[in-house]
């Protein structure tokens, strides 16, 4: 069985790969939607990794409510950012499939500004988990 650390260092590692996907999109100037996209499933998945580090089942979906939900009583700093979470929605499906939904070079950014900050969250609560008291060297 997989513990819950390795379990949330997986997901971190796959959130960290769409961030770097989002910043290269958003480099080019062009394709915004997918920079956007990318953005939201990086914070999904860093927000499952929150999840994992405290062994919580969460939903096989992309619905960033619940994830919110299960997160903000354990991680207070996902309170404090669901409305920027929460923005990130309709860039789960939306912006693969509605021609019209066309995200502006603006809210890439602020997409992907809120991903690196929920992922730097896991990314500090990962190291938090594993951190272990270490003598320093002689």
């Amino acid at each position: 069985m997989r513990r819950p650390v390795d379990h949330a260092r997986g997901l971190l590692e796959k959130a960290r790969r769409d961030l770097v996907a989002a910043e290269a999109i958003r480099a080019t100037g062009e394709a915004f939607d997918m920079a956007c996209f990318h953005a939201q499933q990086a914070v999904e998945k860093a927000l499952k990794a929150l999840l994992a580090l405290d062994d919580v089942a969460y939903p096989l979906r992309h619905d960033l409510g619940e994830l919110v939900a299960l997160a903000a009583p354990r991680w207070p700093l996902v309170r404090e950012a669901a409305d920027a979470i929460f923005a990130l929605g309709p860039f789960a499906v939306a912006v693969r499939y509605d021609a019209t939904a066309n995200p502006s070079a603006e809210e890439a950014e602020a997409a992907l500004a809120t991903a690196r900050q929920v992922w730097a969250w896991a990314a500090a609560g990962l190291d938090a988990a594993e951190g272990l008291p270490r003598a320093e060297p002689d």
